[in-house]
């Protein structure tokens, strides 16, 4: 697994389109789920920030020291992509475009458009990106049916739409009509 360790060579990781700067001591570049489990285990009580393509506007991507998480190197599909499959399983780092490219020709659509095509597809998540085709196919978050989620003790969570709720929450409930 890929890190960095200088401040010369982390510049870039050290920012996104905020233009916002923080500061960090590594930058680690996983490019598994154990990868990212190592990592969360080695550091139990640093400060992690986890990053997608640093596309955002808001400085969420822009670390405030302890250690960063790039995806970028999680950036493959994971599933078949042949027509009549109507999911596709990604890791976190896949570019949109990427993911756009990989569609043509199936007959399927990935709706979601926040504008910047070098986003990924984790981070849209993170960040409900959705962009202007919301209003005709609804946000980021009605076109993920499942995620794994890396817990900071390196517990994984395989979370699936309206099977899960959060302690003190009503039971999730489908949607009718959704």
């Amino acid at each position: 697994m890929r890190s960095i360790h200088t401040t010369e060579q982390m510049t870039d990781y050290l920012r996104d389109e905020s233009r916002s700067t923080g500061e960090a001591e590594a930058v680690y570049f996983p490019a598994s789920e154990e990868d990212v489990i190592r990592i969360l285990r080695q550091y139990p009580y640093k400060t992690i920030t986890v990053q997608g393509s640093r596309t955002g506007l808001t400085a969420g991507a822009v670390p405030q020291g302890g250690i960063v998480l790039n995806m970028s190197r999680m950036n493959r599909i994971l599933s078949d992509l042949q027509p009549g499959c109507d999911t596709v399983r990604v890791q976190p780092g896949l570019a949109l475009q990427t993911l756009r490219d990989a569609l043509q020709g199936t007959g399927r659509l990935f709706p979601p458009d926040p504008t910047e095509t070098s986003a990924s597809i984790g981070g849209m998540i993170a960040n409900d990106s959705s962009g202007a085709r919301t209003y005709k196919y609804g946000s980021m978050r009605k076109h993920v049916q499942k995620i794994r989620v890396v817990l900071r003790n390196g517990e994984v969570l395989q979370l699936r739409r309206s099977q899960e709720a959060a302690d003190g929450m009503p039971e999730a409930v489908e949607a009718v009509g959704a």
